[in-house]
């Protein structure tokens, strides 16, 4: 199987500081004028289209990550090609979903339900991380336009941290083409093709070349919940002195709905570059803290690790940083004050 692959979840490897088709008739005369749109808005004007982008971030990546998705009404095609590669293909008229190892020509079959299957039809949280990562800014300003794949698209910036984002936003349906970080941490991303309508997903891949077998459900594991007191200051604090680099900004790692009010990000050497597997988030309330822990617990979280609670406090470990890693940061952690 691809290293990093599953059906609800691939490892949070792209999780950066900055997170830290057959469309509408009538898409060109509405949605013209360069506005942002979020991700539902995009969806609901796309049901046929094939998508490919790169995505560099070279002080962390040893090679720039290349991701494609395509849709029609049968199926879902899913490919991931870097450091770490994954394939997907969801097949809506037999209700299968197939994780494919491109290399060993392996797989997996999982079978789905109706209610999964209009899940499926979104774009991969990988993929939309990159799209729809401007409606994580509140301010946007509007610079200019410019042609990016011969498509009109207007400009936005914003601040971050000690840079700037720049985005530039699709004129007709809305999503980021392109965009630029500049500052402390340099990346980039930006589509290579973009097509709607005539999309054949299914003769995209031939799966009698690959040897399958049934997917097995795992058996569900409770997250590691420690209670204890700590201020966000006093944890960052811990974690560098610890020699763990410690970064500004958060991801939540689990793609819940909770919004935290403050965090920050760790990330450890790994196989030549710097991995950021572990979110410390801080909440409003503790009632959000545990709903938190609780959605992590569910397959939809695309999370897969240890997660430690201490009032409004979380920190997330991915579960492939934990055996080398959990009990110095915890050592660290409790030093400081964390029970």
């Amino acid at each position: 199987m691809a290293k990093n692959s599953r059906f609800y979840f691939f490892a949070a490897i792209l999780m950066i500081a900055m997170m830290s088709c057959s469309g509408c008739s009538n898409a060109q005369t509405k949605y013209n004028n360069g506005q942002p749109k979020t991700q539902s808005e995009v969806e609901a004007m796309l049901s046929n289209y094939s998508i490919s982008l790169v995505f560099d971030f070279p002080e962390q990546l040893q090679q720039p990550y290349h991701l494609t998705q395509a849709r029609n009404d049968k199926a879902v095609f899913f490919e991931m090609k870097g450091e770490y590669s994954a394939l997907m293909f969801y097949d809506f008229t037999a209700n299968k979903a197939y994780d494919l190892d491109l290399e060993t020509k392996t797989g997996k079959i999982k079978d789905f339900d109706s209610t999964e299957a209009e899940r499926f039809k979104s774009f991969h949280f990988l993929i939309a991380q990159y799209l729809f990562g401007h409606t994580m800014y509140d301010e946007l300003k509007k610079t200019g336009s410019e042609k990016i794949l011969g498509r009109n698209a207007t400009v936005y910036t914003a601040e971050v941290y000690e840079g700037k984002m720049k985005f530039w936003i699709d004129n007709e349906y809305g999503f980021t083409l392109k965009y630029e970080q500049t500052g402390s941490q340099k990346m980039k991303m930006e589509v290579t093709k973009f097509t709607v309508g005539n999309v054949k997903v299914e003769d995209m891949i031939n799966l009698d070349n690959y040897e399958l077998e049934q997917y097995i459900e795992p058996e569900e594991t409770e997250p590691v919940i420690i209670e204890g007191v700590l201020s966000l200051a006093a944890m960052r604090k811990a974690a560098s002195d610890a020699g763990f680099t410690v970064h500004g900004g958060w991801s939540t790692l689990t793609n819940s709905t909770q919004e935290p009010e403050n965090g920050f990000q760790i990330s450890v050497p790994r196989e030549g570059s710097n991995f950021m597997g572990i979110a410390v988030l801080e909440f409003a309330t503790e009632k959000l803290a545990e709903e938190y822990v609780a959605f992590a617990a569910t397959e939809d979280a695309y999370y897969s690790g240890n997660i430690y609670r201490s009032g409004v406090f979380t920190m997330n470990i991915a579960g492939s940083l934990v055996a080398d890693h959990e009990a110095k940061l915890m050592e660290a952690l409790k030093k400081a004050g964390w029970k």
